[in-house]
This record gives C-alpha cells, structure tokens and sequence, in this order.
C-alpha cells in the first residue's frame, strides 16, 4: 500500500508491505540530511528475495 498526500504537492508518506512485512515513514520532506556510506553490517539486500516481472 502506498499512501500519498492529497495537500499541495504530492508526495509518499508511507509504503506499507502486505501481510505485516513492515513500512516505510516517508515524514521528513524537504529536511537536509546529512549522509555517510553505511557499515558492512548495516545494509540488507533484498534484491535475491523479490521476483523479476515476467518470472
């Protein structure tokens, strides 16, 4: 589920996965960040676990 605010400009709040696989809080619009390369030990590829189209 993909929720998208309906005031002004729009844009995605949340990505909700099906059947309680989690979410993703999309809150911080128009905030700077500041960013870093993540550790060995903090990055999660999922690329394995989700299906190509057409397979």
């Amino acid at each position: 589920m993909l929720d998208v605010s309906l005031v002004g400009t729009p844009y995605p709040l949340r990505v909700q996965r099906a059947g309680g696989a989690g979410q993703l809080e999309l809150g911080d619009w128009g905030k700077d960040f500041a960013l870093k390369v993540p550790g060995k030990g903090e990055m999660v590829d999922y690329g394995s676990r989700i299906p190509a189209a057409g397979r």
